[in-house]
C-alpha cells in the first residue's frame, strides 16, 4: 500500500469533483429528455461519486491548525478590541463599538494610508490646484482632478 501526499490527494479530489460536475450535468440533460430509468441510474452514479469525494476529503490532512472562532471572539472581547454597544450605551444587541486598542489601530492604519499623499496635497495646494474636482454637466457627475 502506498502512502499518498496531500498534493496527490488534492489532485485526485479535484479530478473527482470534475467528474461530479460532469455527471451532474449529464443528470440534468437526462431529466430534460425524460428517461426515468437512465435518470435513476445516473443519479445513483452521482451519489456514489459524491460519497467517494467525501471520504477522500476526510482523508486529506490539513497542515494548518484549525481556527478556534469561539476563543478568538472571547479574546477580542476580553482585550476590548470591540465592545458590545448595549453594554456601554444601553442600545440594541448585535451592534459593536471599537474599544481603545481598535481605535488606535484604526487611526494608525488611516494615517499610514494618508502619509504618501501628504506631499502631493501640499504641492497641489501650493500651486492653487483645487482638489474638489470638476463637474461634467453632460452626465451630471463629479470627477476628482487628481
Amino acid at each position: 500500500m502506498t502512502v499518498q501526499t496531500n498534493e496527490q490527494l488534492q489532485d485526485e479530489l479535484d479530478a473527482l469533483n470534475a467528474q461530479i460536475t460532469k455527471q451532474g450535468s449529464a443528470v440534468r440533460e437526462l431529466k430534460k429528455a425524460g428517461d426515468a430509468d437512465a435518470v435513476a441510474e445516473a443519479v445513483a452514479k452521482l451519489q456514489a461519486l459524491k460519497i467517494n469525494a467525501a471520504e477522500m476529503g476526510k482523508s486529506l490532512v490539513s497542515d494548518e491548525p484549525e481556527f478556534n472562532r469561539k476563543a478568538f471572539d472571547e479574546l477580542v472581547l476580553r482585550k476590548m478590541f470591540v465592545v458590545p454597544s448595549f453594554e456601554i450605551h444601553g442600545g440594541v444587541k448585535g451592534l459593536f463599538d471599537l474599544g481603545p486598542p481598535a481605535c488606535s489601530l484604526k487611526v494608525r492604519s488611516d494615517q499610514s494610508h494618508r502619509t504618501p499623499f501628504n506631499p502631493i496635497i501640499r504641492a497641489l495646494s501650493y500651486m492653487n490646484f483645487s482638489l474638489e474636482g470638476c463637474h461634467d454637466r453632460s452626465v451630471a457627475q463629479a470627477f476628482r482632478t487628481c
